[in-house]
């Protein structure tokens, strides 16, 4: 059986009957009569059908009166089988006329007027679709004292076309007094060309705590918007929305009318409860807080989402990032073509669902767009929308942009500030570039569409200037290695450090890695300050945190920086990472082509016991008596470090001391012996010298002298060739 009689016979009789006037909180009045519709389709053979449309007076009208009626079709032509006046008024035989003579011929046979308070009008369809239909009844009522009534009103209908009403919130919430309704048309299963919205009727009604209608809202057009499709709600609009009464909810309501006129049978609605006092949330989005050029960019294209790399356009390999977090602000190392990508927004803007479908507030500007307002105090949301943001730039007005639409100048809280109106993502970030080195200060204020205005968001953008390498001074230790009684006893490696590095460049100073805060992503700010930096993570439980700092590194690096890394065997997951995912930085860095360069020691063979510098300058044994570790003492070497393939590039380099196949304790067999012998545990590539044994398990008075000894030869080298800038 064809889809669509099988539908048709489903509905055989449509016995809704729909009232201009009738005051129910889902029926509108439109003009002042009382006029009620009906359809029905009626099957044929195939897939064709009659629709029958019908138009009744009210039960009011019925009793003594006579009815004048006039309908207006989608072809503009009068139904077949009906005849009008030239002005469009329908012909019906008077009671005394001649039923010989046809309605269309002039006579006294017809008349305007009938009692017939109901009429029936039949089209045929073909090959499924309609060709004409009513959309507009008039309706003429002669009294007994001869005094007449119009009524009219659009065809009324269910089965043509209906509406769907969308809103933030559900049934019931209680909401701020700015509010989005969002109209669409649906059109049914009956096939009429063209049958769009034209517009949008809509009105506020106040219920009571039964939700009862107990005051009705004046009609509007959605003609009348910049939007006829999104009808925006506040407390100064037309209809405006205002706090509800104790017991009281806010109805919203809304029907569709065509393009030609035809109006929906019943209107769509929902009902809420407005309250006072919310008040938005302001944010600066630090995610997206970045900045590229010379002296601040990234390497690594992995740990965010694509779109993240494209705030900025790439320049090259490199890509933007974020700013380091310090403790007024943010900071970056300033460069002449530096670029600064600033993004706004508000608390609600971002956002998911939970696996139940409750939404989930991230203010995350990767994450689904939710555009909900999130009270500041409550963190709930009222469901409203931000209009407007407040811009202010280093203590002024935030400067005018192209992509912001028709910003001006306003004044809040005693200061100057740039508004603009929220409209799509323009309004919501810029580019700065041209910023010279200094601080910065950028404030922001959203209102929402109550006119209420937020508490000012503020952040500080502190660019440095950068240091050249004549200028910086001392050595920066970087204590990655968490403290362990056993492997790396806190106060015993802290003393070591800081007894073995020389201060003949300036003094020393310390920074503490936090492996789960912050600081764990060290600023290219802060080591651009030091001659060298000393990074030692001797604790081989833990793999170092160098992956975090890598673009600090970096930086550091390309700005004549140099690095001392001592670490274990868990630094070889690290080189491992760089080969895999960044093989031109391993290369250019460290000299590595990949894990062919570079292995572990087992922690089960104890067989390392010295590093071996050439001519013996710079020899370091392992501590064994007074070792702080156990094994290293009962086993009387050290396991658990990284070892190297000898490059002949390397201009200075630690070999790997061995135990003797004679060893009385835990000896290597021959074949061990010369794998381990023929291995290295420090080399130096460029301005980095990198030990994969950690320096504390060292002689500290073989330490002192060989630190010096790397130290000048990455700071004051007989070559100058890499020292480009």
């Amino acid at each position: 059986m064809p889809r669509l009689l099988r539908v048709c016979l489903c509905f055989i009789l449509l016995a809704g009957l729909f009232s201009c006037d009738k005051r129910m909180p889902t029926q509108p009045q439109l003009g002042g009569g009382a006029l009620r519709f009906s359809e029905e389709i009626l099957p044929l053979e195939n897939e064709d059908y009659i629709y029958r449309q019908s138009v009744e007076a009210g039960l009011e009208l019925e009793e003594g009166l006579l009815f004048s009626w006039k309908v207006e079709t989608l072809s503009g032509e009068t139904p077949s089988g009906w005849f009008a006046n030239p002005d469009g008024w329908l012909w019906f035989r008077a009671a005394e006329g001649d039923s010989n003579l046809p309605l269309s011929q002039p006579g006294a046979h017809r008349t305007l007027w009938t009692s017939r308070s109901k009429l029936d009008f039949d089209f045929y369809s073909l090959e499924g679709k309609l060709r004409d239909l009513i959309v507009k009844v008039e309706l003429r009522v002669k009294k007994a004292d001869g005094t007449t009534s119009d009524y009219q009103c659009g065809f009324k209908s269910e089965r043509l076309l209906s509406s769907r009403l969308e809103t933030d919130f559900i049934e019931g919430s209680v909401t701020g007094a700015g509010l989005e309704f969002r109209l669409s048309e649906i059109v049914q299963n009956i096939y009429v060309e063209g049958l769009y919205a034209s517009h949008f009727m809509y009105r506020l009604n106040i219920l009571n705590h039964r939700l009862e209608v107990i005051s009705e809202g004046e009609w509007h057009s959605s003609l009348e918007l910049r939007d006829p499709r999104v009808v925006k709600l506040g407390l100064n609009t037309e209809p405006a929305l205002s706090p509800n009464a104790m017991g009281q909810y806010t109805q919203f309501e809304s029907f569709v009318v065509s393009r030609q006129g035809l109006e929906e049978a019943n209107p769509k609605s929902i009902y809420f409860r407005v309250r006072d006092g919310f008040q938005p949330q302001a944010l600066i989005y630090g995610q997206t807080l970045v900045a590229l050029g010379q002296n601040h960019y990234s390497i690594d294209n992995t740990l965010h989402k694509p779109e993240f790399y494209n705030l900025i356009p790439q320049n090259g390999n490199r890509f933007n990032r974020l700013l380091w977090e310090n403790e007024t602000g943010w900071e970056a190392i300033h460069s002449p073509d530096l670029k600064l990508h600033l993004q706004w927004g508000f608390s609600g803007q971002f956002g998911g669902t939970f696996p139940g479908g409750e939404l989930d507030v991230t203010n995350n500007p990767f994450d689904h767009e939710l555009n909900l307002c999130v009270d500041a105090n409550t963190g709930t949301s009222y469901y409203s929308q931000v209009d407007y943001f407040y811009l202010r730039f280093n203590g002024a007005p935030f400067p005018t942009q192209p992509h912001f639409v028709n910003p001006i100048q306003v004044t809040h809280a005693g200061k100057t500030w740039l508004r603009v109106k929220n409209l799509d993502h323009n309004a919501q970030s810029h580019i700065f570039s041209g910023l010279s080195p200094g601080d910065y200060q950028f404030e922001v204020c959203v209102v929402d569409a109550q006119g209420t205005v937020s508490e000012a968001a503020t952040t500080t953008i502190s660019l440095k200037p950068k240091v050249p390498f004549a200028n910086r001074s001392g050595i920066l230790i970087v204590d990655d290695s968490r403290g362990d009684l056993s492997l790396s006893p806190e106060e015993y490696v802290n003393n070591f450090y800081n007894t073995v590095i020389p201060t003949q460049w300036g003094a020393v100073q310390r920074y503490e890695i936090d492996p789960y805060g912050a600081s764990r992503n060290i600023s290219s700010v802060l080591l651009q300050q030091f001659k060298a930096v000393v990074w030692h993570s001797d604790n081989s439980m833990y793999a170092p945190n160098l992956y975090y700092s890598m673009d600090a590194l970096e930086i550091y690096l390309d700005m004549e920086g140099a690095l001392l890394i001592s670490s274990t065997y868990k630094l070889a997951s690290y080189l491992q990472t760089i080969c895999d995912y960044y093989p031109s930085y391993a290369a250019s860095r460290f000299g590595l082509d990949g894990s062919q360069d570079f292995g572990v020691l087992p922690t089960t063979k104890h067989y390392f016991i010295r590093s071996e510098a050439p001519q013996n300058q710079g020899n370091m044994n392992l501590m064994i008596d007074n070792a702080f570790n156990s094994s290293v003492r009962l086993r009387q070497g050290l396991c658990g470090i990284s070892w190297f393939n000898h490059k002949s590039s390397w201009p200075y380099y630690h070999r790997f001391g061995c135990k003797p196949v004679d060893h009385p304790i835990y000896p290597p067999s021959q074949e061990e012996y010369d794998l381990y012998s023929n291995k290295y545990v420090g080399y130096q590539h460029e301005r980095i010298f990198v030990f994969g044994v950690p320096l504390s398990y060292l002689e500290p008075d073989d330490v002192a002298p060989a630190v010096t000894i790397i130290l000048n030869r990455l700071l004051e080298p007989a070559t100058t060739s890499w020292r480009k800038k």
